[in-house]
């Protein structure tokens, strides 16, 4: 359905936003893309959706094959020009500049009950409606669309309980595969079945990706572990660097002493120790080019993992 192949993604300045990103995205999938604000996460989908959207302010590598997929996309905001538009008219078109095309009016009532949405909202202007209400319309366009991959950036915004219970039910019942962008935590526990996180690393100089077919409780889990192992071998790494580092200056000070000792008269000795000191310093040079492992590094503003009774406090009804 979605396959993504050693994409780049960079900035007119620079800045590489996504680096040889690979991944795949099949129907049923539900992909969570996890991450901090400007880690590229939107510059993603609308690259996906449609190229030219980024093209003005990216650069971008690799490929996006979408093998004919009928995609729907909902964006993090509505296009601004929607906004005079009846709901009706919003549901029933393509672009906001497009004339309507009524001929799946039967099906769209069928649709609002299907989201728990009254027929009310197709009289009204987007510009008046609620961001629950406009979620349910969109999902709606969603479904009488009946697309193959569904792009969601950041659709729980503004949303009510009855309308983030609505959202859920459509990810976990779609047969589409799904892409979405969400900070909901329960959103994420309960639909997600494989995380593609999106980093910026090393004072955001440095773009880094993990995609894995896992629950968001398990990748929470797996990274956990992984960094305490890698800060683990990190601590004992450079423990053992340091003894091999203090044994290395006590044999050199000893060489350059004996080196500096020996007499004229000894010319034998001081070329045995000449060359005994090349061995030293060759040993010096292996252990300053020593790779060493390093402390795991994430974004220090990702919360990935939970205090217990913030996460009660916060987390939403069951």
């Amino acid at each position: 359905m979605l396959t993504v192949n050693q994409l780049t993604i960079k900035t007119l300045k620079d800045r590489i936003l996504i680096d040889h990103l690979s991944f795949t995205c099949v129907a049923g999938d539900k992909i969570a893309v996890i991450g901090e604000e400007g880690n590229g996460k939107s510059t993603l989908f609308k690259a996906i959706w449609n190229p030219d959207l980024i093209s003005e302010y990216t650069v971008m590598e690799g490929t996006i094959d979408r093998r004919g997929a009928v995609i729907g996309y909902l964006p993090q905001s509505l296009d601004a020009r929607w906004v005079e538009t009846s709901g009706l008219d919003f549901c029933m078109s393509e672009t906001p500049s497009e004339i309507p095309d009524y001929e799946k009016i039967g099906e769209l009532y069928v649709r609002l009950e299907d989201v728990g949405a009254g027929a009310g909202l197709l009289e009204r202007k987007m510009g008046q409606l609620s961001g629950g209400e406009k979620v349910k319309l969109q999902l709606v366009k969603l479904m009488l669309k009946e697309p193959d991959l569904i792009l969601m950036d950041e659709p729980t915004n503004d949303l009510d309980l009855e309308t983030l219970e609505i959202l859920e039910q459509f990810i976990l019942t779609s047969p589409a595969g799904i892409l979405f962008v969400s900070h909901d935590e329960t959103l994420l526990e309960h639909c997600a079945n494989g995380i593609l996180h999106l980093e910026q690393i090393v004072r955001k100089t440095q773009a880094r990706h993990t995609f894995v077919h896992l629950g968001y409780a398990d990748y929470v889990r797996q990274r956990e572990a992984l960094a305490s192992r890698q800060d683990q071998l990190s601590v004992k790494e450079h423990q053992e660097y340091a003894a091999q580092m203090e044994r290395y200056r006590r044999l050199y000070q000893s060489v350059d002493h004996a080196l500096n000792s020996v007499s004229r008269q000894q010319p034998h000795a001081a070329k045995m120790l000449k060359r005994k000191m090349r061995s030293v310093k060759a040993l010096g040079e292996r252990l300053e080019d020593k790779p060493l492992t390093h402390k795991f590094e994430g974004e220090e503003q990702i919360e990935l993992f939970f205090d217990p009774e913030v996460k009660i406090a916060n987390s939403r009804k069951q």
